[in-house]
């Protein structure tokens, strides 16, 4: 078992001070009392050197305590050079967490643009959802990132999936009121035809929610075709 000094060496120390515990023996897979792996510590940490000299040590990629996989911490937070290290070492792109969440789910729902890019370009599914069938292109639609939209097409998202109340990533885009998220899939081909569970537009959703700006964009689609409803 992993001494609790690596662990506060990770938490608050410096790379130098892991790349010497490390030196002297400390086991890079080894768990502290709470089962926590210092893969997963290291992860959560913005600085990538910690899990650079961990898995230069041989820690496991792919060790966790819970069901938040390394890979998935750092694409949540961010830190894309941790994600980068953790996927060339061998970290599970499919590895599912809780609610079936993948570090791209995480990552589209955080916004972590250039995260969500590494991921794809690394072969990870972008037609991935969660346990409430929300997939990777309604949450970036909720997150309101056109980027990582963008980049989901172009990876092959699908979409007029719909989730488990019928909203489409283009009616998520039309709530949230976010105008650029809204020209990216209207420009990919979404279909503003469709309605959710309750018999709603994406146009009707963004006017429930007082979205103006989403209603005059999606007005100016439907201007030269006439109504979607």
């Amino acid at each position: 078992m992993a001494t609790p000094p690596l662990f506060r060496t990770i938490a608050k120390g410096t790379p130098a001070g892991l790349k010497r515990a490390l030196e002297e023996g400390a086991d890079p897979n080894g768990q502290d009392k709470w089962k926590n792996y210092p893969i997963e510590e290291a992860a959560r940490k913005p600085d990538p050197e910690f899990v650079q000299l961990l898995l230069a040590a041989g820690a496991d990629p792919n060790k966790s305590s819970s069901d938040r996989w390394p890979l998935m911490a750092a694409a949540e937070r961010g830190h894309l050079e941790n994600v980068r290290a953790l996927i060339l070492a061998g970290a599970k792109l499919e590895q599912r967490g809780m609610n079936q969440n993948t570090a791209l789910t995480f990552a589209c729902s955080a916004g972590r643009e250039e995260v969500a890019k590494l991921l794809l370009k690394h072969g990870a599914n972008p037609n991935a959802a969660d346990t409430g069938k929300a997939t990777c292109l309604m949450l970036a639609a909720v997150s309101k990132s056109s980027g990582i939209a963008q980049a989901l097409i172009d990876a092959g998202a699908k979409l007029d999936t719909a989730g488990e109340h019928g909203w489409t990533a283009l009616m998520w885009a039309a709530m949230r009121g976010s105008v650029p998220v809204l020209k990216v899939l209207v420009a990919a081909g979404a279909r503003l035809e469709l309605k959710d569970k309750n018999r709603k537009t994406a146009i009707e959703l963004a006017q429930n929610d007082g979205r103006a700006g989403a209603v005059k964009y999606l007005k100016s689609v439907l201007a030269p075709h006439g109504s979607a409803k």
